[in-house]
């Protein structure tokens, strides 16, 4: 019986003995990582911006008199032709102003009759004076007062030609005032804001002063997005170029957009100006909607885009976190390899080799947010190591690694368990 319970004793100790002493006494296990397998990827290197949906065709309409308003044809929500009457002002004062003028320029042409009517007179004196004169009937001076009475009627008829030709200046000025009193459209579109109610008075705009806004009409079917660009990404853009659109009020969806109008000048930003003239500039992007999902959207709605740029499709690329620069892998040199990698622009990854961590040096190309085109350096199928981010910045030449246990992995067998 003693012997049996030794034996017992013994064979526990082994199997709680047997791990503790590989643990102890065994080899280094290695550092854990994570690698993925190098293939081909498609890469869409993209520029990142904001900005604010309005409509590339929209007019403010403003009154170009002074004036009550009488009429207001329309509502917000109608659609309207160009030329069509929205509104009316109370025209009044301008059809007395019209009458004025028009009465004006009947007695300028009264005038002018008047004047005509002495002037033949005057010349056919003049003719009975100038025959009586060559006679010696008359003297001299009776003739010159003929022929300056006869001056006299031509610049009288003259000045009321003129006064006739201010006359009308003046009708059709007046003419022009009153049929600025009915507003029409200038283009067909949608009323989208009326700013004026009935008896309130319009007043035009001056250089000093802003006048009243009536009304707002635009073509709501040439909705699209002016993104501020910064202007280090602005020299990346051409006409034509795709990007995806997520607006404020539908963060889920995705609308599909196309370059359409690049700026020469950047956007004015008076108090950045102020503040400092070497602050970064943006331009203001046009880009117009594709595809609008059928989405009820709204001028003024903020939204971010990403413009893709450049495109490559079945490239060789890697995740780009498995990338390291050079000046991250010099602090991981010794003294007298630091000599083979000084530039800022040269970069390596990590490959598994045979379980043992391999450096190689590589050549990139474009990237996204994702992957990273790897021209040179690396080749199809090799195992490059991609993390952890604290693995992968102790990492050093030859040292053991293993391959950590994919989290698809962990969680089947935590679900196993739980079964």
């Amino acid at each position: 019986m003693k012997a049996k319970k030794w034996i017992a004793i013994a064979v526990v100790a082994a199997i709680v003995a047997i791990p503790v002493g590989k643990k102890m006494f065994g080899g280094k296990a290695g550092t854990e990582v994570e690698i993925e397998t190098v293939g081909k990827q498609t890469i869409r290197s993209s520029i990142l911006a904001s900005g604010t949906l309005t409509y590339q065709q929209q007019v403010l309409l403003t009154s170009e008199v002074i004036g009550k308003v009488a009429e207001i044809l329309v509502a917000e929500g109608d659609k309207v032709k160009a030329g069509q009457i929205v509104l009316k002002l109370d025209d009044q004062q301008f059809r007395a102003e019209v009458e004025q003028q028009q009465a004006s320029r009947r007695q300028q042409q009264i005038n002018i009759e008047r004047q005509q009517v002495n002037l033949d007179n005057e010349r056919r004196q003049f003719e009975r004076t100038e025959k009586l004169h060559k006679q010696k009937l008359i003297d001299d001076t009776r003739m010159d007062d003929a022929r300056h009475r006869l001056s006299l009627a031509e610049i009288e008829l003259r000045q009321s030609r003129v006064s006739l030709q201010q006359a009308e200046a003046l009708l059709r000025q007046a003419e022009q005032r009153l049929a600025k009193t009915v507003i029409r459209a200038p283009l067909a579109g949608t009323v989208i804001a009326i700013d004026i109610k009935i008896g309130e008075t319009a007043v035009p705009s001056t250089q000093s002063f802003a006048g009243s806004q009536m009304m707002t009409i635009a073509d709501v079917e040439t909705m699209v997005l002016e993104a501020n660009v910064d202007e280090a990404d602005i020299g990346k853009l051409s006409p034509g170029l795709q990007a995806d659109i997520f607006s404020a009020a539908y963060p889920d969806t995705k609308l599909t957009g196309v370059v359409d109008e690049i700026p020469l000048a950047p956007k004015r930003n008076v108090g950045a100006v102020a503040q400092n003239n070497a602050l970064s500039r943006t331009y203001s992007v046009k880009l117009k909607l594709v595809d609008d999902g059928d989405l009820m959207l709204r001028p003024g709605m903020t939204c971010r885009t990403e413009i893709f740029n450049n495109t490559k499709g079945d490239t060789l690329a890697v995740p780009i976190q498995a990338v390291v620069s050079g000046s991250a892998l010099e602090k991981q040199e010794d003294e007298d390899s630091r000599s083979t990698l000084k530039a800022e622009d040269t970069y390596a990854v990590w490959i598994d080799q045979d379980g043992r961590a391999q450096k190689r040096m590589v050549t990139l190309g474009v990237a996204d947010d994702r992957y990273q085109e790897v021209l040179s350096g690396l080749q199809e199928n090799d195992r490059v190591i991609v993390g952890p981010p604290a693995s992968l910045r102790r990492l050093t030449e030859g040292v053991d690694i293993k391959e950590a246990e994919k989290k698809s992995k962990k969680a089947d067998k935590k679900a196993e368990a739980t079964s």
